[in-house]
């Protein structure tokens, strides 16, 4: 199945008035502003860049109060095309069509709504804003970031919310860990699909005993093997580089160097597997392994568009080749 075949569900979606999960409306009247929304069949379901979405969920809001702060922009791909003549945001919680977010424990309690104004792009990608945040509590457990456009789902974000609890009178706060997806995934950017930009990896990394102030300094390296053969490393030959790592989860770009003189992106994708191994204070810390075949990147788990639902769909916007950790 292919992403047009999925569009047909897309588009039956939209003729019904329903939600791509459950076949129908949002039960929050004010997620609608009365406005129809025309899709585009030749494009492929509406997304989230899934390296913004990583980025702004995470905060020092969050750990330190326990409240979903979304730190900053968030780009979106694929919206369906709307003008609000009366403001420059076609997507506004006034006059415009309505895209929000609402957070929800797993068993789909309510904890807030959350307005975004959306601003378009360069085709095919929207600029998201967010409105001003809630500031509801969390409990512990799993939750469920949901996004509708004028009230119907169209992406979903799964994560986890674990609480430490205070220690002592002298540190009596709770602190608020998200664990999900962070761990999980790493990629390579290829700035504007050009081969020869810089060859640039990117991670996210946290440690939780971490404290402003007290930040945990750890020393990190990443290798690069194609079909066995080291062809790049940063930050050197058996060097590891020091990050002051704070307790949420913060995106790091490392920029590889290569073994045998100039790296660039276009030699991470060269038809061949690829071994990448991180390292932390001399010790593994995660690895990754990804094939290139046809000069094309083989695609991972919620990145195939063509198995994957829409609702989970992992977009790098054409420029990141995400991988998942083995």
């Amino acid at each position: 199945m292919n992403w047009k075949t999925q569009l047909i569900g897309v588009c039956a979606w939209v003729l019904i008035g329903g939600s791509m999960a459950t076949g129908a409306l949002a039960q929050d009247d004010s997620l609608t502003s009365g406005h129809e929304l025309t899709y585009d069949g030749n494009s492929p379901p509406p997304a989230l860049l899934y390296s913004d979405l990583l980025e702004a969920t995470q905060s020092q809001v969050m750990w330190r109060d326990g409240h979903l702060q979304i730190d900053g922009t968030i780009r979106a791909l694929f919206l369906p095309k709307f003008e609000d003549p009366s403001n420059s945001y076609a997507y506004n919680n006034s006059t415009g069509a309505r895209l929000a977010h609402q957070l929800k424990t797993a068993d789909g309690t309510l904890i807030e709504t959350n307005f975004y104004s959306g601003q378009r792009l360069k085709n095919p990608f929207w600029m998201l804003h967010p409105g001003v945040p809630n500031d509801h509590s969390f409990g512990t457990g799993e939750h469920l970031l949901e996004y509708f456009l004028e009230g119907k789902l169209f992406y979903r974000f799964p994560f986890t919310v674990r609480v430490q609890q205070g220690g002592d009178e002298y540190n009596p706060d709770n602190r608020y860990f998200l664990d999900g997806p962070w761990a999980d995934w790493a990629y390579i950017y290829v700035a504007n699909n050009n081969p020869g930009s810089s060859a640039q990896f990117s991670i996210w990394l946290r440690d939780d005993q971490a404290s402003p102030g007290n930040w945990g300094e750890h020393h990190f390296s990443v290798s690069f093997k194609h079909n066995g053969t080291l062809i790049g490393e940063w930050p050197g030959e058996g060097v590891e580089s020091p990050y002051q790592l704070k307790p949420w989860y913060d995106r790091y770009g490392m920029n590889i160097r290569g073994v045998n003189g100039s790296i660039y992106s276009g030699d991470l994708l060269k038809d061949g597997t690829y071994d990448v191994v991180v390292t932390q204070d001399g010790q593994s810390y995660a690895t990754y392994q990804y094939e290139v075949a046809g000069g094309k990147f083989q695609h991972q788990a919620e990145q195939i568009r063509e198995s994957t639902d829409p609702l989970v769909y992992v977009d790098g916007g054409g420029e990141r080749f995400f991988m998942k950790r083995k």
